[in-house]
């Protein structure tokens, strides 16, 4: 996973220290760019929906939480601004694995 265009205020604001082996990523480019990090999975906030999730596992079996506001500048896609959850127009993408 690479991203270029990154917005450099919040490339250089970021730093992630991995909680097993303390490696520090001392920027978002240089977290996204590792390929010892795997995305695994997404955890939503039902509450506050900026305020979910990115579950990521490192090399060394340690696994990182960061908040999706971290690379809300990186999406173009539609942002859900009511929580839609089992309603008729929920599709089921935060509650099922796929």
């Amino acid at each position: 996973m690479r991203f270029a265009n990154v917005a450099p205020d919040l490339n250089e604001t970021f730093s992630k220290t991995c909680p097993v082996c303390t490696y520090t990523w001392r920027s978002r480019n240089e977290f996204l760019s590792d390929p010892g990090l795997e995305l695994i999975g997404y955890q939503v906030s039902f509450k506050e929906l900026t305020a979910g999730l990115f579950l990521f596992n490192h090399t060394c079996k340690g696994t990182l939480a960061i908040r999706a506001q971290v690379f809300q500048d990186l999406y173009n896609g539609p942002m859900f601004l009511q929580r839609a959850t089992g309603g008729p127009s929920c599709p089921g993408h935060c509650l099922h694995e796929s």
